[in-house]
């Protein structure tokens, strides 16, 4: 039964239930048709608070899924569609985006040689240790930068799953051979979600 069948239940029971609450007053019946209309009506009440207990299940339900795929509460409301098409791109990405603007970096994989380039590191900022914070937007990591830098994004995934909001940053790739392409797809897909893979142009 879909949320809108169970509405429209609700107001039937709603309409129903107070039609024999005015019989009952305004009839000149015997007891006993009295006291089975009552019953009913008590049965009625009780459907009708049974209901109602589920439409706030399914209204719960609702709330939790759309924290769970990023989906605006308020867009919800102002526009269906749209919401419903960002619901349907955080599925099919796995995890909702982390960012309106969810893009954190560039990774460069040349001949073996790893680096890469924060563009935004604010969100990610407090989870890195502070002598590693100012690196972030300091221009191409590498070593133990970019380290610091991935263990600071699973610090910041954690907590966002601990408060039921969990997301993924996307990357984009750089790389200049085959065996760069693999290694960086290994590597750095562990924390982030591919937004561009390029070759790099070779020497000469």
């Amino acid at each position: 039964m879909t949320l809108a069948e169970i509405f429209l239940l609700l107001l039937l029971v709603v309409w129903w239930a107070s039609r024999l609450e005015s019989d009952v007053e305004g009839a000149d019946s015997p007891s006993v048709a009295i006291a089975n209309l009552r019953s009913e009506n008590a049965a009625l009440k009780k459907n009708l608070a049974e209901l109602q207990q589920r439409v706030e299940e399914l209204m719960d339900d609702n709330k939790a899924l759309m924290q769970m795929f990023g989906v605006d509460p308020e867009k919800w409301v102002r526009d269906r569609s749209g919401a419903a098409e960002d619901a349907k791109q955080a599925i099919r990405r796995g995890r909702p985006r982390c960012e309106a603007d969810n893009v954190l970096a560039e990774v460069a994989v040349l001949d073996g040689r790893v680096t890469m380039q924060v563009f935004s590191g604010s969100s990610i900022a407090p989870y890195v240790p502070p002598d590693f914070r100012s690196s972030l937007t300091a221009g191409n990591l590498s070593g133990p930068a970019i380290e610091q830098t991935l263990a600071g994004v699973r610090a910041y995934y954690q907590d966002r799953l601990a408060r039921n909001s969990d997301c993924r940053f996307d990357y984009r790739l750089v790389y200049l051979s085959d065996t760069d392409y693999r290694h960086g797809r290994e590597r750095f897909e562990a924390f982030f979600y591919p937004a561009g893979l390029r070759r790099a142009a070779g020497p000469g």
